[in-house]
């Protein structure tokens, strides 16, 4: 099974005491108020730099040549753990490589040392006012996760004089294969590899509960995937939508993953059984490689309005039941060891949320076949 850091047991332990707040070294960095990295006096580029910088350009955009013009230089101090500042440089492609969230993404190749570490440029998106789409709170739930390996290490950025810049830009840690959706359009997997990887995001998803924040936005493109030596890493990304508080009244997440009782005159949703059906719908889409919502509107969900769903919710769950039961049924392999996996999809995708499994109990039931296989 590809090992995932931090286990259960460690993280009961460190929230036992308080719920840890990792803080990360900081980080300074000379940006612009624009959203584009203004260029500083121009440095020697390594070959190394420009090494990692193409590496991290090909998990985007794989058919397209790194433009060497685009490489921009800056300075930035970094904090020991003695907290002494020493000047470090970065070397950033100005070009987005995609919009994730609510942020755009461009690649960094951090040199600390004698060492280059490639890592991503998060810079917030600007809404229909201009205004920058930055959440404090967003950042300090990733760094949270972070701290237990659950999310991407992440460092703010700081300009050379220590003020924060007003960019409100972030540097993150590069997965080597971007986010699962490109990491199965690069790749053919088996079963038992597919079903280690629902392992792996579940474990994530239930560590992250632990530290009592609910994700609210779990589908295939917030897990990103690190190759390592040892196997692959799968981290939780994206906490654009994340809450510390459990029961909340706005609708969050993403068409295709969001629960069915958002659909109901509920007052409130549950954090937990929001993330719990967003993870089953996950979970489908990454064992069968076909997308839950697709599939289940196409042979059933037109049966139902909205009104249906309104006016006779207790009707409408038993019968979305019963027919999200007949499409795993149908869709995951109907030999026995594959069993518990039909067991898991059907717990986590209940319509009622008071009936869906733990995750720790659909973790149980993906390793059985795990095992088997």
């Amino acid at each position: 099974m590809f090992p995932v850091s931090g286990t259960s047991q460690e993280i009961q332990a460190i929230t036992a005491s308080g719920t840890p707040s990792p803080t990360p070294l900081s980080i300074a960095t000379p940006m612009s108020d624009r959203s584009t990295p203004s260029q500083s006096p121009r440095s020697m580029i390594s070959v190394a730099a420009i090494q990692i910088l193409k590496e991290i350009h090909a998990v985007f955009r794989p058919s397209q040549p790194l433009c060497p013009s685009r490489i921009l230089v800056h300075s930035f101090n970094i904090a020991n753990k003695n907290r002494t500042l020493k000047t470090r440089e970065a070397f950033i492609y100005d070009e987005i490589l995609v919009r994730a969230g609510q942020s755009e993404v461009r690649g960094v190749c951090w040199i600390g040392g004698k060492k280059y570490k490639p890592f991503l440029l998060l810079t917030p998106k600007r809404n229909s006012e201009g205004r920058l789409m930055y959440s404090e709170a967003e950042m300090k739930m990733h760094m949270c996760a972070a701290g237990l390996n659950i999310a991407p290490k992440l460092y703010p950025c700081r300009r050379v004089d220590g003020t924060l810049s007003l960019t409100k830009s972030s540097i993150v840690r590069f997965a080597n294969q971007g986010d699962l959706l490109l990491f199965f359009e690069k790749n053919t997997l088996n079963s038992k590899i597919l079903i280690e990887i629902a392992i792996n995001m579940a474990i994530q998803v239930d560590n992250l509960h632990l530290l009592k924040i609910y994700h609210c936005d779990i589908k295939p493109e917030n897990f990103l995937v690190h190759n390592l030596d040892s196997g692959i890493h799968i981290f939780l990304s994206d906490y654009g939508l994340a809450t510390r508080e459990q029961k909340f009244s706005s609708k969050r997440g993403t068409k295709g993953y969001t629960p069915p009782e958002y659909a109901s005159f509920q007052e409130s949703y549950d954090g937990i059984a929001a993330d719990q059906f967003a993870l089953g719908a996950t979970i489908f889409a990454v064992v069968l490689q076909k997308s839950l919502d697709r599939v289940f509107e196409h042979k059933y969900k037109t049966r139902f309005t909205i009104s249906d769903q309104l006016l006779d919710y207790d009707g409408f769950s038993l019968f979305r039941d019963k027919e999200i039961e007949a499409l795993i049924d149908e869709y995951v392999d109907s030999a026995p060891n594959f069993e518990p996996v039909r067991k898991a999809l059907k717990g986590l995708l209940k319509t009622n949320p008071m009936e869906r499994i733990s995750i720790k109990e659909a973790i149980s039931l993906l390793t059985e076949t795990v095992a088997s296989l």
